[in-house]
């Protein structure tokens, strides 16, 4: 089935950073919340194809790709922006790819949502996105050379 892609929404779990992948489900259900979750390592795992409707509670979920990043609360439960480097670069390059598959998805932030009354992502994702620069000097680029020897 082939859905008209409007939206990329961004998200936070709104839990602590080191929550396993496969939690993130819809309640009583195995039904993945996001499409892509990214983890604080970088790595980004997909938990639902593309093609399919997230279990998320959203009015434009039909339209929408859903991505979240592992993290988004603190140690007390408040909301805030605790990505990792790696998570920035990784939301960072999943969002370009998306966003080249549906270029014309607006890329916005689950608060930004209609009728949503949440902090997630917690972070201004127009204001990120508008001034973030991916620090391509960064030591994680680098470590398998093996990869970078295959590329050349």
């Amino acid at each position: 089935m082939k859905r008209n892609i409007k939206y990329l929404v961004v998200h936070c779990t709104a839990t602590i950073q080191d929550t396993p992948v496969n939690t993130f489900k819809e309640e009583g259900t195995d039904q993945p919340l996001y499409h892509f979750v990214i983890k604080t390592d970088g790595d980004t795992v997909r938990t639902l194809p593309e093609y399919c409707i997230s279990g998320l509670d959203c009015a434009k979920n039909s339209e929408s790709i859903h991505v979240a990043y592992i993290g988004g609360v603190d140690k007390m439960g408040k909301p805030i922006d605790n990505r990792t480097g790696r998570q920035r670069d990784a939301l960072f390059c999943k969002l370009l790819q998306l966003w080249e598959k549906y270029p014309h998805a607006l890329i916005k932030g689950n608060c930004d949502m209609p009728d949503k009354k949440s902090a997630s992502p917690c972070f201004d994702v127009k204001a990120w996105l508008g001034n973030y620069i991916p620090d391509l000097t960064a030591n994680h680029y680098f470590e398998d050379e093996e990869l970078l020897e295959q590329a050349a």
